[in-house]
């Protein structure tokens, strides 16, 4: 019934909630019987549709409004909450409310919607970037939805996506990039190459995630994406760079607390200095997140299991390791001749 109203129990008691006129009206069915509330349901539905509304007596209308801000205020806090706060999630949220400012539940439409979407798209925002502002609004909708402020999610269908980004790094390209990056930043981009680490992983990686005697690094679930336990394995060169990261930590009379800081300092932006080393090097503009993208595609090259290389990146599902893993012409040349033969 969510997309109708819907039927909730108070107790033993069933209850139904509807809207009209931007305000949800709740009545109780005065029964244990799940039944006897979707009845009632149906009635008041269709008397509303029926336009008849003088039956809604007003001790059953909800004296508060609910507006687009209040739910923008919920999912600010379950953020903050869960630890999912960030710039981009920030920054969505701000454009939907300048957008929906003194919009009632009820009143962002379907068709209120196709109209922020037509706008976005004339401002020149391409689709990747609208549908991460359409599942923010969704969001929103559920996070109300748990909290009794809305009667239903409403259906808000994404556009599609045509192009996925298949930009990456070979090896060589790295070994040009690395001279030109500031010796701060050297390591982090030699460790997001071999693990395929995100971004904010990284630069957020403590030594109190690092176990050096037993080789490992642990990510707690509030520390990355996929909210679960992490483990990465010491090995080779990456235990090499983290020991090299250690012989660094004494700034001064201080020890840093991160493992990749700039003179003890947290690295809160890399943009800059990323892309100049990048045209510096003559690889022109690319994305930090492209060597996610290669380090997925190296192991799977190098023969290692789906479910490891998964594992190490923090994929939680197969539909995100395909994204990234990202195989070419030249790769399957490489290959031809062992398949096919000369």
């Amino acid at each position: 019934m969510r997309g109708n109203g819907r039927v909730f129990r108070r107790g033993s008691i069933w209850w139904v909630a509807y809207y009209h006129d931007g305000h949800e009206y709740r009545e109780s069915s005065k029964s244990r019987e799940r039944t006897a509330a979707v009845r009632l349901l149906r009635l008041r539905l269709g008397e509303l549709t029926a336009g008849v509304v003088l039956s809604l007596e007003p001790s059953r209308k909800m004296t508060h409004t609910v507006m687009m801000d209040d739910l923008f205020d919920l999912l600010e806090q379950n953020y903050q909450v869960n630890n999912r706060a960030s710039k981009s999630n920030s920054t969505f949220l701000k454009r939907l409310r300048q957008r929906f400012a003194g919009y009632t539940v009820q009143g962002c439409t379907a068709l209120a919607i196709s109209h922020y979407i037509a706008d976005m798209q004339r401002a020149g925002r391409k689709a990747p970037t609208i549908n991460r502002e359409l599942a923010t609004l969704r969001s929103a909708f559920r996070v109300g939805y748990q909290h009794d402020l809305v009667a239903r999610v409403p259906a808000i269908k994404q556009l599609p996506e045509l192009s996925v980004r298949n930009e990456f790094f070979t090896p060589e390209e790295i070994d040009e990039l690395i001279p030109h990056l500031p010796e701060y930043l050297r390591d982090v981009v030699l460790f997001a190459s071999l693990t395929g680490w995100r971004r904010g992983e990284i630069v957020s990686l403590q030594w109190s995630n690092v176990n050096r005697s037993g080789a490992v690094i642990r990510l707690e679930p509030d520390q990355n994406k996929g909210r679960t336990v992490r483990v990465l394995a010491l090995q080779g060169k990456l235990a090499a760079l983290i020991e090299r990261r250690w012989r660094a930590r004494k700034v001064g009379r201080t020890l840093a607390q991160h493992v990749f800081h700039r003179a003890g300092r947290p690295l809160n932006d890399i943009r800059r200095p990323w892309l100049k080393a990048c045209h510096q090097a003559g690889l022109g503009h690319r994305w930090f997140h492209s060597l996610r993208r290669s380090a997925a595609r190296n192991m799977s090259l190098q023969g290692i299991p789906e479910k490891v290389i998964m594992s190490i990146m923090g994929h939680k599902t197969r539909v995100m390791f395909d994204r990234y893993n990202i195989i070419t012409e030249s790769d399957q040349r490489a290959y031809a001749e062992r398949l096919f033969g000369s």
